[in-house]
């Protein structure tokens, strides 16, 4: 299997939890590791971004970006971690758009 399997198991497992919501910011964590040490090792020589081959770490810092953001928001209101844990749009309580229907007299 060799040495890519552990980070694309990584990116697979994280990638999909971070998708459906699921321990969210739990999962970026190690899709932020993966990235910063593709840069580090395959990325920094090409540069920001040189058009050739391999390609310059530009995608790598907007995918570290973008998984820092769930990381520091988490999932958001409708996620499988807001179900679990009861928060958001799946809080027990009134909802915002409960009592907005019209009675008829």
């Amino acid at each position: 299997i060799g040495l890519h399997a552990p980070p694309g198991f990584i990116e697979l497992l994280g990638g999909g939890l971070a998708l459906i919501g699921l321990f969210t910011r739990l999962a970026v964590i190690p899709l932020i590791l993966v990235m910063l040490v593709a840069i580090v090792t395959v990325h920094a020589p090409s540069g920001f971004n040189n058009g050739q081959s391999p390609p310059g770490y530009e995608y790598n810092l907007a995918l570290i970006a973008i998984a820092a953001t769930l990381l520091l928001l988490g999932a958001g209101m409708v996620s499988l971690d807001a179900l679990i844990f009861r928060r958001g749009l799946w809080a027990i309580g009134p909802q915002p758009l409960q009592g907005a229907t019209r009675k008829e007299d």
